[in-house]
């Protein structure tokens, strides 16, 4: 788009009805950029920590897990000596794991909404975040603690209780 015409011409008009006073401009959409280029960067900021916050929580999910399942080996064969699937074994792992992955989704999503309530109401055109989000990050939460849990305890539950046993 050519700009630089229209500008022109009224500079030109402003200078013949109003020499006294020096023309200045500015164009909207740069004053939108400028005013709101330290959200986007926040908005960066805040991705790559939250990103950097959910790997380490994965890994220490994963971790708690792995050290779960290496300390219930010798329960897990017993149990499957005596006749129990490997379902079973998985959801007695789970059932751990879930009520504490519960808490803290409950803590963030109290915290999420508090604070995003109050970083919204900061701006002109207010707007909320609909409850469809937290229940979406919920059950995706819920998705990656069960993989990760999963993996640990299908292991667990696959080995051979020979080896689990054998040495009591």
């Amino acid at each position: 788009k050519n700009k630089k015409k229209p500008i022109a011409f009224i500079e030109n008009k402003w200078e013949e009805f109003n020499a006294s006073r020096p023309f200045e401009y500015f164009m909207l959409d740069d004053n939108f950029y400028q005013n709101y280029s330290g959200q986007e960067k926040l908005g960066v900021i805040f991705r790559i920590f939250s990103l950097l916050t959910i790997l380490i929580a994965l890994l220490g999910l994963m971790g708690l897990s792995s050290y779960v399942a290496e300390q219930r080996t010798k329960e897990i064969g017993i149990r499957k000596v005596l006749g129990s699937s490997v379902g079973a074994i998985l959801y007695m792992l789970f059932r751990q794991f879930i009520y504490l992955i519960f808490i803290a989704f409950v803590l963030a999503a109290v915290g999420a909404w508090v604070g995003l309530d109050y970083w919204l109401s900061n701006f002109a055109y207010q707007t909320k975040i609909g409850w469809e989000v937290y229940i979406y990050s919920g059950i995706f939460a819920m998705l990656l603690a069960f993989i990760i849990v999963a993996i640990h305890s299908w292991r667990a539950a696959n080995s051979n209780p020979v080896d689990a046993i054998k040495y009591e």
